[in-house]
């Protein structure tokens, strides 16, 4: 789980709030609940605040078999008034909503928000599996599932055997490295190394933690190295502020 950033609420939601919310409640009485959260203006400006990512376990929806959800994280079963407030709605993988489901964050221990909260205040992360720091961050793992080992701890852990060997193939052609097209070519797999845990791929917390502080030592080995060659530039500077923040410490 990574910070998101809340985009501008679309301007047909802003239009038809009031009519959405109305139409939800009136269903939910008689026992027809609408799916007024569907809308093609909501999903896709969810979809565009995650890099098309649940905003829970960061895993690609609509891909490798992933369905998803406008997720309420105030529960609408609950809290039918928010039903299409802007902010409590969030695109989840479908075991993602399944698992939190009618989970009420105001009467029960809450859990992150990744809009509103800093995940890294709450979480941490040691070869892909979550830890919590406190109370919140147990629920959040709890609630959501986030651990499971099928669907998302056993890729991540998988992640970091890949990244743990990509670090191994950088150093080893700092050893070896004779010319300048060598030096370039380890350039060009450290950049690769670091756009793995940009906000926009899949599992970016993992690879942000991986590199920034499970094998910060190695990596800062091999920037030092570039830096000696004069090939770290601006642009690799900025994506490791990026995964600095985005990482989650112990």
């Amino acid at each position: 789980m990574i910070k998101l950033d809340l985009p501008q609420e679309p301007a047909k939601l802003t239009d038809k709030k009031e009519e959405l919310t109305r139409r939800y409640v009136e269903a939910s009485s008689s026992g027809k609940a609408k799916r007024v959260w569907a809308q093609p203006y909501i999903k896709e400006a969810l979809l565009e605040m995650t890099h098309g990512k649940c905003a829970y376990a960061e895993v690609k929806l609509a891909v490798n078999g992933h369905r998803w959800d406008v997720e309420h994280f105030k529960c609408k079963s609950k809290h039918k008034a928010c039903v299409v407030e802007w902010g409590n709605l969030l695109p989840s993988c479908a075991f993602c909503n399944t698992s939190k489901g009618d989970y009420d964050v105001e009467a029960n221990e809450p859990i992150v928000h990744p809009v509103f909260d800093c995940p890294n205040d709450y979480l941490f992360m040691r070869n892909g599996y979550l830890f919590a720091k406190n109370k919140k961050g147990e629920a959040t793992i709890s609630v959501l599932g986030l651990n499971d080992w099928v669907m998302f701890a056993k890729p991540r852990a998988e992640l970091c055997l890949e990244l743990n060997e990509d670090i191994a193939d950088c150093l080893r052609l700092i050893e070896r490295c004779q010319t300048e097209t060598d030096r370039y070519e380890v350039r060009n797999k450290c950049r690769a190394l670091l756009h793995g845990g940009l906000p926009d791929r899949e599992y970016s917390a993992t690879v942000a933690t991986f590199l920034m502080c499970e094998q910060r030592d190695l990596v800062q080995e091999i920037e030092q190295q570039l830096r000696a060659w004069e090939l770290w530039d601006e642009e690799m500077e900025s994506t490791k502020a990026i995964l600095l923040k985005n990482a989650l410490p112990k």
